[in-house]
């Protein structure tokens, strides 16, 4: 039986694994009043997917489902509505998903695999996990060591990250957030008022932007809530030198960062956030920020950032910004990923 069959069967028992009211939501959602009482309508937000861009979908949700499942248990009383910390937001739009495949006929391939989950020590585990606050990040082994002793913490300009286009853990366009909806539940105004319908899906976009379209640039340190070993899979270095740090204090390390940015920088605006995952087919009720959120594919990192926002103000540089905030030694360590600890204070290792 392979992981996601295994998540399925334990799911399928609880209470709230319930299908019938996913479909009767979805069809809620996304059918006009007017068609409600006509079965012959179906909505159809995927509708305009190729079979390929559809398989790729499931494939994403699956390997979420898969390493998001299974961490704080209180996350399974959760609603569905509450978005993607419960786990029945993922099973929902699994469901959603594979009901497009029975509409198309389309066989549906085994779940990607995803390897098993590495046993860490509580003083690793999460907001995500049911733990304390705490924060992770894998990169270099160089560079952490200059964030650890130094406090060297290196920003970058969230422009960037849409050129990453052969990283697929770390590539998004960060400037710009949006949801989409199929053409055929969009009416468009033409300028004599006539109504059009829209052939294809249609965007709606949020961008960081002022009211004259000029972009408004700011700058991020990205994080993990969790420390998930896995990740080294997804955030490989070509010299072979990952590692990764782990803060054990997260209010300390943003008081110093905020104390730092405050001598050189006091109009910026400094704050952690942890972001909100959505689906771009199926959006949160609530205003999209291209700062604090992105799409579900991401949800399996856990990310908290630390922004540095200037607003219109001057900006910090043309790429990277660093800031030095001094030794972080007392409140962090490093630790290799077959979790052994090479500087800092902290347990000898991260494995249980």
């Amino acid at each position: 039986m392979s992981d996601i069959d295994t998540i399925l069967e334990r799911r399928r028992t609880h209470r709230h694994w319930d299908p019938e009211l996913w479909n009767f939501f979805e069809r809620v959602s996304f059918v006009s009043r007017a068609d409600l009482n006509d079965s012959s309508v179906e909505p159809r937000p995927l509708e305009h997917l190729s079979n390929a861009a559809l398989q790729a979908r499931l494939d994403s949700l699956e390997r979420n489902i898969q390493l998001l499942d299974g961490g704080d248990p209180r996350r399974d009383e959760m609603s569905a509505d509450d978005g993607w910390l419960s786990p029945w937001w993922w099973h929902r739009l699994r469901h959603w998903t594979l009901s497009e495949f029975k509409r198309r006929g389309l066989d549906v391939r085994p779940a990607p695999a995803v390897p098993v989950a590495i046993p860490v020590r509580e003083e690793f585990r999460g907001i995500h996990s049911g733990s304390t606050p705490k924060l992770f990040r894998i990169s270099r082994l160089p560079f952490l060591e200059d964030l650890l002793v130094y406090g060297s913490g290196r920003f970058g300009l969230a422009a960037g990250y849409q050129k990453m286009q052969d990283d697929e853990a770390r590539a998004d366009n960060e400037m710009k957030k949006g949801y989409r909806r199929s053409g055929k539940l969009v009416a468009i105004t033409a300028p004599d008022g006539s109504e059009m319908k829209a052939l294809e899906d249609v965007s709606f976009d949020t961008a960081r932007m002022t009211s004259n379209m000029v972009e408004l640039p700011y700058w991020m340190l990205c994080l993990s809530s969790d420390l998930d070993p896995r990740l080294f899979d997804d955030f490989p270095s070509p010299e072979g030198d990952d590692a990764v740090i782990a803060i054990f204090e997260p209010d300390e390390f943003m008081r110093r960062v905020r104390r730092a940015m405050a001598a050189t920088q006091p109009d910026v605006h400094v704050f952690a956030d942890t972001v909100f995952y959505y689906d771009v087919y199926h959006p949160p009720r609530r205003a999209i920020s291209p700062v604090t959120m992105k799409e579900m594919r991401f949800g399996y990192q856990r990310e908290v950032r630390i922004v540095l926002d200037p607003g219109q103000g001057p900006a910090l540089a043309d790429g990277p910004f660093t800031i030095a905030i001094g030794s972080i030694e007392d409140i962090a360590a490093i630790y290799t990923p077959d979790g052994r600890r090479v500087a800092g204070s902290g347990p000898d290792s991260f494995l249980v």
